[in-house]
């Protein structure tokens, strides 16, 4: 039986269209800037280099990841953005499980760090991140960093 979900396909920035990059950034305002009311640029210097997928036409859902060595040391996934009427579906968990495997698809099993939103660390909890260093503020929300080790990769296989 074939899957009716749609295709989640991870892509560089240079294999974007302009009509491709400006629904992506749509949906990362809509849910960043004007749902959780944060006024902060969005875009950044990581876009170039990541990869990023997102599900429908527009996107109902997006995600990011970025090589070791970008943003820090170890992976990163972020930029987890599901619209609001697509919430409640399991979209966030789809997008944050493709995110880790394109991940390993990529780089192997490395670790993988993200900087989460203090809400947020029961739901990264759930896929081996565990909360590391202080809190801290970033755009006026609550944030902490998390790592999921390496050796999660190889207890999952």
């Amino acid at each position: 039986m074939k899957s009716t979900e749609p295709k989640l396909e991870f892509r560089a920035w240079d294999d974007l269209s302009p009509g491709e990059i400006h629904a992506y950034y749509r949906l990362r305002q809509q849910v960043f800037v004007l749902y959780q009311n944060s006024a902060y640029v969005d875009a950044d210097v990581y876009d170039p280099v990541a990869f990023h997928a997102w599900i429908g036409q527009p996107p109902s859902g997006c995600v990011r990841v970025l090589p070791p060595g970008t943003q820090y040391a170890e992976a990163s996934i972020g930029r987890i953005a599901v619209a609001t009427e697509a919430r409640g579906g399991g979209l966030a968990h789809r997008l944050t499980t493709s995110a880790l495997q394109e991940v390993y698809r990529r780089f192997g099993p490395v670790s993988v760090r993200i900087l989460a939103q203090a809400y947020l660390l029961h739901f990264y909890a759930q896929y081996g991140f565990e909360a590391e260093g202080p809190y801290v503020w970033e755009d006026g929300i609550l944030h902490r960093e998390m790592l999921r080790p390496a050796s999660r990769f190889h207890a999952e296989q």
